[in-house]
């Protein structure tokens, strides 16, 4: 049998773990580890392990094991990942128009291609003016510079996931 990871902190002892009584079957604990857009589920039953104690350091050894060898996504792909209510066909890209009024009172609008940096990424957004380059160019040079943006991303992408549960850690 595996045993668990004694280098975990003991405040992320749980994590991925919750104990559960369903009603009318046996108490145990669910596992649940997530990566690649993919749930891993495993249950642990007090009964079929042999009690409360031996089912929780099986549901550890389980999920050490399983963060051990699944690979989480990288920053670049997160990123670089297409939303459901996107229409411009690239992440981070939007077609935009601004307005403005003079102090004359008249008003005037320029529309523009927008690649907006990933969230942590330190450069401004860029703009590209579509009377300028026309809209083909405008997009697609919104397009590159997105893309440029991305490159900047490294790591992984692992939101609220302890430290000694993510991938490279010992």
């Amino acid at each position: 049998m595996i045993k668990p990871d004694k280098t975990i902190e003991p405040e992320h002892v749980m994590y991925g773990i919750r104990l559960m009584t369903p009603k009318g079957r046996d108490p145990g604990y669910l596992v649940k580890v997530e990566r690649r857009h993919a749930r891993y589920l495993q249950w642990f039953g007090f009964t079929l392990c042999g009690g409360q104690a031996e089912a929780l350091i099986a549901a550890q050894a389980w999920r050490d094991e399983q963060t051990r060898q699944l690979e989480p996504l990288t920053k670049q792909e997160f990123v670089s990942q297409i939303r459901t209510n996107n229409t411009s066909g690239a992440a981070g890209v939007v077609r935009t128009t601004q307005r403005s009024k003079t102090r004359s009172g008249r008003v005037w609008s320029a529309d523009y291609w927008v690649a907006r940096p990933p969230r942590g990424i330190k450069v401004s957004a860029r703009y590209f003016s579509i009377s300028k380059h026309g809209e083909e160019g405008a997009r697609l040079l919104a397009f590159a510079a997105r893309q440029e943006m991305e490159t900047l991303c490294s790591g992984y992408h692992a939101p609220h996931v302890p430290e000694g549960f993510q991938l490279g850690a010992s």
